[in-house]
């Protein structure tokens, strides 16, 4: 008995002494965290080359290329110059399609010609992302850093890397929900503290990215070489980043961008705004505004904006494409179309603001055009609204609606303005407006091929944006027009006669302030609208 009793006490002193250690190393850890370098770790910047590439870098493809058979691309660092290697020969518009050839691999290989890396990775990403020197590669579904300068691949692998905003360390890696924070010298420590792991809206700048930013190595095609016509190469392939390409919004290569001197590509590709709410401890929303635009014979904008909920390990939870425009086809617009924008009202509801074409060959989304759209208007200023539930679920609230903000903001006259467009069915005294300044020589074969242009509602259509809310509580409408229209939408559900006590208080207050500017625009309705006549050019 008394030496089970020894023993007890042996093994309680040294499981006091295990924790004590334990205290000890996680006091260290937290000193050795305190003691990080605090200081933003500046991204790495790269002269952008042009399509006369310099003597150099020749010299150094043709003697890399006496190593290897396939060098697709390469670029310029100040440590030297790198070269993409591959295993077979693949045409450059290939990267991005579905039938792209995944046994497709890509090595590295330094300006002298020698192998960096083995051609064994689906992709390897541009140079300059996590700092000076290292470059991201991806191979079997896993990322890794490596160091080019010293010649050193990362042994651990994860599912994607962050980049670091501070000098502390190098960047930060997720593998099964856990994160390590990455170092310099290529070791790595677990991170317990949730506040130190990384989110999207702690890098949202590096989210605002820019392909032609002096911030990204741009790998750019080595056909340049060769080319009689450089100026007509696709130059550039921008290599999207895992914490980038994780977003499942950006494709893994965008391929064709273009030098300052070419005459074809793409010459911007780039998020234009990052906004960010918190709905709770577990869903973030983000809402990032791309731009595209591109050189050819006659040019291209497009734009398209995009919401992701993602948890507080920065998983997307959900994702909604909440609006995509092309100016394209479209010529002689008026003013205020095509205004595309979004603004979250509060943490859980964001504004859509874009313009809404009837479903044809040239409305980008087809999808959302609303049914019954094109017997009122033939486009319209348009808001949409979209609600993020506590799950991170997105939900567009009073679908299908026309005039949705009139039951979720407190409306003010910016809600009633923009470019209306309406034909001659609404107005039969159509060739009375003066035609749009500046477009005299446009010849038209009969008065039905005008449109009016208004830049707010008329009155008739503030009455109608009124009966749309009465519709949204299932009114049931004793006007034949409105009963017919209603009717055919899905949405709507008639039950009741009389809606006033479910009426919520913003929708009175909107509807008094909507009857009140009703009033006013029959007073002076023509003056007050500023009508003209219009035709919409479509480019072939």
């Amino acid at each position: 008995m008394k030496n089970i009793f020894l023993f007890l006490l042996l093994f309680l002193s040294a499981c006091s002494g295990e924790k004590n250690t334990k205290q000890t190393q996680s006091s260290e850890e937290t000193e050795v965290i305190a003691n990080e370098d605090q200081s933003p770790r500046e991204l790495v910047s790269f002269k952008r080359p042009g399509i006369n590439l310099t003597n150099s870098l020749l010299a150094d493809y043709q003697r890399a290329k006496k190593k290897h058979k396939y060098l697709p691309f390469c670029t310029s660092t100040q440590d030297g110059n790198l070269f993409i290697s591959c295993n077979r020969k693949f045409s450059i518009e290939e990267m991005n399609s579905p039938k792209w050839n995944k046994s497709i691999l890509f090595g590295l290989t330094s300006g002298k010609g020698d192998t960096l890396l083995p051609n064994v990775f689906e992709k390897i990403g541009n140079a300059g992302i996590y700092g000076d020197g290292y470059i991201e590669v991806f191979k079997k579904g896993k990322y890794q850093l490596y160091d080019y300068i010293n010649r050193r691949l990362f042994k651990e692998e994860f599912e994607l890397i962050f980049p670091s905003v501070i000098k502390g360390y190098l960047a930060i890696g997720k593998r099964n929900g856990q994160f390590f924070k990455l170092y310099d010298d290529g070791t790595s420590r677990i991170i317990d503290n949730e506040n130190e792991y990384p989110s999207y809206h702690k890098i949202a700048e590096r989210l605002k990215f820019d392909v032609q930013s002096d911030s990204f190595g741009l790998w750019y095609n080595t056909e340049l070489f060769d080319a009689e016509y450089k100026e007509d190469v696709y130059a550039g392939v921008y290599t999207t980043p895992s914490y980038l390409y994780a977003l499942g919004i950006i494709e893994k290569f965008v391929v064709g961008v273009a030098f300052e001197d070419n005459s074809i590509g793409i010459a911007q590709f780039k998020a234009l705004k990052v906004e960010q709410k918190k709905r709770n401890s577990n869903v973030r929303s983000m809402a990032i505004a791309f731009m595209e635009q591109g050189i050819d014979s006659r040019g291209w904008v497009r734009e398209e904006h995009e919401l992701i909920t993602l948890d507080e390990k920065s998983k997307v939870k959900f994702k909604k494409k909440l609006n995509s425009f092309s100016d394209y086809s479209m010529q002689n617009k008026c003013q205020d179309c095509g205004g595309n924008g979004f603004k979250f009202i509060n943490d859980s509801i964001i504004e859509v603001e874009s313009w809404l074409f009837p479903s044809s060959e040239f409305s980008e989304d087809r999808n959302n055009v609303k049914p019954g759209f094109d017997s009122l208007f033939v486009a319209m200023s348009h808001y949409t609204y979209y609600s993020i539930e506590a799950d991170g679920k997105i939900k567009e609230l009073h679908a299908g609606s026309l005039f949705p903000m009139a039951s979720v903001v407190p409306l003010a006259q910016n809600y009633l303005k923009g470019c209306f467009l309406k034909n001659n069915r609404q107005f039969p005294d159509i060739m009375s407006y003066p035609p749009i300044e500046n477009f005299a020589d446009f010849e038209v074969d009969s008065p039905s091929d005008w449109l009016i242009e208004l830049n707010q509602l008329s009155a008739k259509d503030i009455r109608f944006v009124v009966n749309e809310i009465y519709a949204r509580h299932g009114y049931i409408f004793g006007d034949k027009q409105l009963n017919n229209y209603f009717r055919s939408l899905k949405w709507y559900k008639p039950r009741i006669r009389k809606v006033d006590r479910f009426l919520t208080p913003l929708e009175k207050q909107n509807i008094y302030f909507l009857e009140t500017i009703e009033k006013q625009l029959k007073q002076n309705e023509r003056e007050q609208l500023q009508a003209k006549r219009r035709i919409l050019v479509w480019a072939g």
